[in-house]
């Protein structure tokens, strides 16, 4: 059993100044190229999980989709988060955090209710008029 929470919860030591640099440079980074979608995700969450697949059915996303999943990153998966959170003004943030075109989305729920409401179908026609971002 313990073995199991070690997994859920890795033990991440103290982030060093640069690294928090680092992570907050490659959210902004991501999060600054247009025509991108940037989800951050965790493997074995099921909100990002069914995220995810809402956005992989939309054919044209592929190739813009950025997933970052944050507990196979080790510490700097940690200092991403961090930096999220610092970004969106907040203690903490939840995953997936989803963010299309740089504008925050939120996170699944907040994408089920954009699919659900057609501010997603709308977003996404906008985001394909814009040129695909390189690798």
């Amino acid at each position: 059993m313990f073995s199991f929470l070690k997994f859920l919860f890795p033990s991440v030591g103290p982030i060093s100044v640069e690294e928090e640099m680092a992570a907050l440079a490659r959210v902004e980074g991501l999060l600054s190229k247009a025509g991108t979608i940037a989800v951050f995700s965790k493997s074995y969450c099921p909100f990002c999980s069914r995220a995810k697949g809402i956005l992989n059915g939309y054919k044209a996303v592929k190739p813009r989709l950025q997933v970052l999943e944050l507990d196979e990153m080790g510490a700097e998966g940690q200092a991403i988060q961090d930096a999220l959170a610092k970004k969106l003004g907040k203690s903490r943030v939840t995953v997936p955090q989803i963010f299309i075109s740089g504008q925050h989305i939120g996170g699944c729920d907040d994408l089920q209710k954009a699919q659900s409401t057609g501010k997603l179908e709308q977003m996404l026609e906008d985001l394909m008029k814009t040129e695909a971002p390189s690798s």
